[in-house]
Protein backbone atom coordinates (compact mmCIF):
# COMPACT_ATOMS: atom_id res chain seq x y z
CA UNK A 1 0.00 0.00 0.00
CA UNK A 2 1.41 3.40 -1.03
CA UNK A 3 1.99 6.22 1.46
CA UNK A 4 0.62 9.53 0.15
CA UNK A 5 1.17 13.13 1.22
CA UNK A 6 -2.06 15.18 1.24
CA UNK A 7 -1.98 18.60 -0.45
CA UNK A 8 -4.21 21.64 -0.46
CA UNK A 9 -5.87 22.60 -3.75
CA UNK A 10 -3.26 24.57 -5.71
CA UNK A 11 -5.92 27.10 -6.72
CA UNK A 12 -5.86 28.46 -3.17
CA UNK A 13 -2.19 29.39 -3.61
CA UNK A 14 0.42 29.59 -0.88
CA UNK A 15 -1.37 30.49 2.32
CA UNK A 16 -0.21 30.81 5.91
CA UNK A 17 -2.40 28.75 8.26
CA UNK A 18 -1.66 28.67 11.98
CA UNK A 19 -3.26 28.11 15.35
CA UNK A 20 -4.44 31.29 17.08
CA UNK A 21 -1.96 30.56 19.90
CA UNK A 22 0.86 30.13 17.37
CA UNK A 23 0.03 33.51 15.86
CA UNK A 24 0.20 35.13 19.31
CA UNK A 25 3.58 33.49 20.00
CA UNK A 26 4.95 34.57 16.59
CA UNK A 27 3.77 38.14 17.08
CA UNK A 28 5.47 38.28 20.47
CA UNK A 29 8.70 36.96 18.95
CA UNK A 30 8.55 39.61 16.20
CA UNK A 31 8.33 42.25 18.91
CA UNK A 32 11.44 40.79 20.53
CA UNK A 33 9.58 39.10 23.37
CA UNK A 34 8.18 35.71 24.21
CA UNK A 35 4.60 34.73 25.00
CA UNK A 36 5.22 31.62 27.10
CA UNK A 37 1.52 31.14 27.79
CA UNK A 38 0.70 31.08 24.07
CA UNK A 39 3.61 28.72 23.36
CA UNK A 40 2.49 26.33 26.09
CA UNK A 41 -1.11 26.45 24.86
CA UNK A 42 -0.04 25.79 21.27
CA UNK A 43 2.10 22.82 22.35
CA UNK A 44 -0.79 21.32 24.35
CA UNK A 45 -3.30 21.75 21.50
CA UNK A 46 -0.92 20.25 18.93
CA UNK A 47 -0.30 17.23 21.19
CA UNK A 48 -4.05 16.68 21.47
CA UNK A 49 -4.69 17.08 17.74
CA UNK A 50 -1.79 14.77 16.87
CA UNK A 51 -3.57 12.04 18.81
CA UNK A 52 -1.56 12.02 22.05
CA UNK A 53 -3.93 10.10 24.32
CA UNK A 54 -2.37 11.70 27.43
CA UNK A 55 -3.10 15.22 26.17
CA UNK A 56 -6.13 17.03 27.56
CA UNK A 57 -8.95 18.16 25.30
CA UNK A 58 -8.83 21.98 24.98
CA UNK A 59 -11.66 23.80 26.75
CA UNK A 60 -11.58 26.96 24.63
CA UNK A 61 -12.73 26.81 20.98
CA UNK A 62 -9.87 26.02 18.60
CA UNK A 63 -9.17 28.68 15.98
CA UNK A 64 -6.85 28.78 12.99
CA UNK A 65 -5.87 31.96 11.17
CA UNK A 66 -5.56 31.81 7.37
CA UNK A 67 -4.39 34.70 5.22
CA UNK A 68 -7.00 34.69 2.50
CA UNK A 69 -10.38 36.31 1.91
CA UNK A 70 -13.76 34.65 2.29
CA UNK A 71 -14.42 35.29 -1.41
CA UNK A 72 -11.27 33.47 -2.51
CA UNK A 73 -11.85 30.69 -0.01
CA UNK A 74 -15.42 30.11 -1.18
CA UNK A 75 -14.37 30.18 -4.85
CA UNK A 76 -11.87 27.37 -4.31
CA UNK A 77 -14.09 25.51 -1.82
CA UNK A 78 -11.27 23.37 -0.40
CA UNK A 79 -12.11 20.09 1.27
CA UNK A 80 -8.65 19.89 2.82
CA UNK A 81 -6.16 22.32 4.35
CA UNK A 82 -3.02 21.75 6.37
CA UNK A 83 -1.36 24.10 8.80
CA UNK A 84 1.84 25.74 7.62
CA UNK A 85 3.70 23.83 10.32
CA UNK A 86 2.77 21.11 12.83
CA UNK A 87 1.07 18.87 10.18
CA UNK A 88 -2.48 19.42 11.38
CA UNK A 89 -5.04 18.29 8.76
CA UNK A 90 -8.27 20.29 8.37
CA UNK A 91 -11.35 19.06 6.51
CA UNK A 92 -14.50 20.71 5.18
CA UNK A 93 -17.98 20.17 6.66
CA UNK A 94 -18.94 18.29 3.47
CA UNK A 95 -16.05 15.87 3.85
CA UNK A 96 -16.78 15.31 7.54
CA UNK A 97 -20.50 14.69 6.96
CA UNK A 98 -19.81 12.13 4.24
CA UNK A 99 -16.74 10.35 5.67
CA UNK A 100 -17.04 10.52 9.45
CA UNK A 101 -18.18 6.90 9.76
CA UNK A 102 -15.75 5.58 7.16
CA UNK A 103 -12.74 7.12 8.92
CA UNK A 104 -13.96 6.49 12.46
CA UNK A 105 -11.14 4.10 13.39
CA UNK A 106 -8.43 6.44 12.11
CA UNK A 107 -9.54 9.94 13.12
CA UNK A 108 -11.83 11.92 15.40
CA UNK A 109 -13.18 15.08 13.78
CA UNK A 110 -12.88 18.09 16.10
CA UNK A 111 -14.83 21.24 15.09
CA UNK A 112 -12.65 24.33 14.60
CA UNK A 113 -13.09 27.87 13.32
CA UNK A 114 -11.08 29.32 10.45
CA UNK A 115 -10.50 33.05 10.88
CA UNK A 116 -9.99 34.60 7.45
CA UNK A 117 -9.03 38.17 6.57
CA UNK A 118 -12.65 39.32 6.41
CA UNK A 119 -14.75 36.63 8.04
CA UNK A 120 -14.80 33.07 9.34
CA UNK A 121 -15.66 29.55 8.21
CA UNK A 122 -16.34 26.33 10.11
CA UNK A 123 -14.04 23.37 9.48
CA UNK A 124 -12.81 20.33 11.43
CA UNK A 125 -9.44 18.92 12.43
CA UNK A 126 -8.91 15.23 11.83
CA UNK A 127 -7.39 14.27 15.17
CA UNK A 128 -5.26 11.25 14.35
CA UNK A 129 -6.19 8.19 16.41
CA UNK A 130 -4.03 5.70 14.52
CA UNK A 131 -0.41 6.35 15.52
CA UNK A 132 2.04 3.65 14.55
CA UNK A 133 5.81 3.37 13.96
CA UNK A 134 5.51 3.55 10.16
CA UNK A 135 8.86 5.12 9.19
CA UNK A 136 11.49 2.63 8.04
CA UNK A 137 14.56 4.26 9.57
CA UNK A 138 17.00 1.87 7.88
CA UNK A 139 15.59 2.36 4.38
CA UNK A 140 15.14 6.15 4.69
CA UNK A 141 17.85 8.49 3.40
CA UNK A 142 19.60 11.17 5.45
CA UNK A 143 21.84 14.21 5.06
CA UNK A 144 24.08 15.99 7.53
CA UNK A 145 23.53 19.58 8.59
CA UNK A 146 26.44 20.32 10.87
CA UNK A 147 26.22 17.86 13.76
CA UNK A 148 22.58 17.07 12.99
CA UNK A 149 21.38 14.22 10.76
CA UNK A 150 18.18 15.08 8.88
CA UNK A 151 15.92 12.66 7.04
CA UNK A 152 15.84 13.74 3.38
CA UNK A 153 13.87 10.82 1.91
CA UNK A 154 11.29 9.02 4.05
CA UNK A 155 10.58 5.35 3.47
CA UNK A 156 7.79 3.45 5.17
CA UNK A 157 7.14 -0.04 6.42
CA UNK A 158 4.01 -1.66 4.94
CA UNK A 159 0.94 0.25 6.08
CA UNK A 160 -2.07 -1.54 7.63
CA UNK A 161 -4.47 -2.76 4.94
CA UNK A 162 -7.51 -1.35 6.76
CA UNK A 163 -6.04 2.13 7.36
CA UNK A 164 -7.00 5.40 5.67
CA UNK A 165 -4.80 7.86 7.59
CA UNK A 166 -1.82 7.09 9.84
CA UNK A 167 0.53 9.36 11.83
CA UNK A 168 3.97 8.14 12.79
CA UNK A 169 4.24 7.30 16.49
CA UNK A 170 7.70 8.85 16.88
CA UNK A 171 7.62 11.74 14.40
CA UNK A 172 4.26 13.46 14.81
CA UNK A 173 4.93 15.69 11.80
CA UNK A 174 4.66 12.68 9.48
CA UNK A 175 1.06 12.03 8.47
CA UNK A 176 0.29 9.71 5.56
CA UNK A 177 -2.83 8.81 3.64
CA UNK A 178 -3.17 5.34 2.15
CA UNK A 179 -4.47 4.12 -1.20
CA UNK A 180 -7.87 3.64 0.44
CA UNK A 181 -8.03 7.34 1.32
CA UNK A 182 -6.94 8.38 -2.17
CA UNK A 183 -9.71 6.18 -3.60
CA UNK A 184 -12.25 8.09 -1.47
CA UNK A 185 -10.99 11.38 -2.91
CA UNK A 186 -11.42 10.13 -6.47
CA UNK A 187 -14.79 8.51 -5.83
CA UNK A 188 -16.37 11.62 -4.30
CA UNK A 189 -14.51 14.32 -6.22
CA UNK A 190 -13.12 16.02 -3.13
CA UNK A 191 -10.89 19.07 -3.53
CA UNK A 192 -7.91 17.33 -1.93
CA UNK A 193 -4.53 17.01 -3.62
CA UNK A 194 -2.12 14.14 -3.01
CA UNK A 195 1.26 12.82 -4.09
CA UNK A 196 3.05 9.57 -3.25
CA UNK A 197 5.90 10.08 -0.79
CA UNK A 198 9.26 9.97 -2.57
Amino acid sequence: MTAHRLLEPTALGERWIALREGVAASNAALRGGQDTRALAAETAIVAFLHGDMAAERPIAPIEFHIDTTTRRFDQVAPDYLQTTSKAIPLFSPRFVAEQKETLGDDVEFVPVRLVLEDGAREFAVARTLRRLPIIDADASEYRKLGPVRLRSVTRFIPLPEDAHVVRDADDGAVLVATDRFVALIAEHGYHVGHLPYR
